[in-house]
């Protein structure tokens, strides 16, 4: 009994296909090969141990025809030749984020205000990088950072973003052309270092990312009545972080009748 195998592990296609010699010769008929590469080869091995194997002249894989955009970022490596199948061993319609890259390798986190660099691919069905020079438009979950277009080079092209909200399910997701987009991987975006106070009022509330920090109007308060600020430490973004060590707070207002004023009984922890 003979096998053929090659040398590309992504064509399994190729290594489940196993024929019988009859007369001394078996056809391999219909053989799939996933990775575009330009130094491919077939081996025949005997399963039964009685001829050595016999490895093919080296040949070129091409890619197929541009039909997908994919996202790799920060940390994860690229890995082309990945057929979908059904059932879904791989399939990229079931488990978009995964096209394309190598499995166990989660992104980088990234921090707010930090470049990161996203790279899109323009690929074929099989995840191949195809020459192409589609302008690509990666637009970022972030809702206070726009998105970027760029022109493909060679079927590739790197992006830096800096963004601002902090996310612990970030993502990217490309388009351009009539190629179909894949969101990126979901990555842990994390708020930067401590940087200033928001004060919000009844009726308002702290809103990450944005450029003021809150949403929300002020409630209208009767004179004579109690009302409660609440004071929310942020990085330079206004995300929200923890304190890094007991801060003291003094909180005063422009009513010189206010008491008491200054209000030194409330501190961040």
């Amino acid at each position: 009994t003979l096998q053929v195998l090659s040398n590309d592990s992504n064509d399994f296609y190729v290594a489940a296909t196993t024929k019988t010699l009859t007369n001394g010769t078996a056809s391999f008929n219909n053989l799939r090969m996933f990775n575009a590469r330009p130094d491919a080869w077939a081996m025949v091995v005997d399963q039964d141990s009685v001829y050595p194997s016999g490895v093919s002249s080296t040949f070129t894989v091409s890619a197929a025809g541009a039909s997908r955009l994919i996202v790799l970022l920060p940390g994860e490596a690229y890995a082309p030749g990945q057929p979908d199948q059904s059932p879904a061993t791989f399939n990229c319609a079931l488990a978009g984020a995964a096209c394309g890259k190598l499995t166990g390798q989660p992104p980088s986190i990234g921090i707010a205000g930090v470049s990161y660099s996203p790279t899109v691919f323009a690929t074929d069905g099989f995840y191949n990088t195809v020459s192409s020079n589609v302008a690509v438009t990666l637009t970022p979950s972030d809702a206070y950072v726009a998105g970027q277009t760029q022109t493909l080079a060679a079927g590739t092209t790197a992006f830096t973003f800096s963004l601002r909200t902090a996310n612990a399910a970030a993502a990217f997701t490309p388009s351009g052309g009539t190629l179909t987009g894949y969101q990126s991987h979901a990555f842990d975006l994390q708020a930067a270092g401590p940087a200033r106070l928001v004060v919000t009022a009844p009726g308002e509330s702290v809103l990450p990312g944005s450029p003021s920090g809150k949403s929300g109007s002020p409630s209208a308060q009767e004179a004579g009545t109690s009302y409660d600020f609440t004071a929310t430490l942020t990085d330079a973004f206004n995300n929200p972080v923890p304190a890094p060590a007991t801060i003291a707070l003094r909180a005063a207002t422009l009513d010189p009748n206010d008491t008491p004023d200054p209000d030194t009984g409330s501190s961040i922890v």
